[in-house]
């Protein structure tokens, strides 16, 4: 869901996307866990957020985002972005092995800024920063010794 103001200063648009990737269930024979077998790509794609993605993948995961585009000047546009993290199933057996057996659903927070600037038609600057918070469920799995953090990163593509 979405609105767009191409009128008005930014050109701004605004969405929200929830995402849902089945866990297992363990009350069942049949192992059910969603496997996204080759994913990638960007939170803006497939990618369930910049530093998330990296404690669980897109499995057992449901993810809320809320986004905006904001082109600041002709070439440069930005891209910030909320996110709430649930886990879809406490049993997170086939995830990261830290984290097989949750207390609690609550996997965290995340808030991503990307800024993208198409300098010519063969150069193209990508930033990105994000800033973590973990939820109860990674928490508690890691005995409380879960921190927040902050992730950047920069990508430079010259295509000829």
């Amino acid at each position: 869901m979405g609105y767009n103001l191409p009128e008005a200063r930014w050109s701004p648009t605004v969405s929200y996307r929830v995402s849902y990737f089945s866990g297992d269930d363990p009350a069942t024979s049949t192992y059910e866990r969603w496997d996204p077998l080759l994913s990638g790509g960007t939170g803006e794609q497939w990618v369930q957020g910049a530093n998330h993605f990296k404690v669980v993948q897109d499995s057992n995961v449901i993810a809320h985002r809320l986004q905006a585009r904001l082109k600041v000047a002709p070439r440069v546009e930005l891209v910030p972005q909320l996110w709430a993290f649930k886990a879809d199933q406490l049993n997170n057996i086939g995830g990261n092995p830290a984290l097989s057996l949750l207390d609690d659903d609550e996997l965290g927070y995340e808030a991503n800024l990307t800024v993208k600037w198409f300098k010519s038609k063969n150069v193209y600057v990508h930033g990105h920063i994000a800033y973590t918070i973990p939820g109860d469920g990674v928490r508690e799995a890691l005995d409380g010794s879960a921190k927040d953090w902050l992730s950047a990163m920069v990508f430079v593509r010259y295509a000829f």
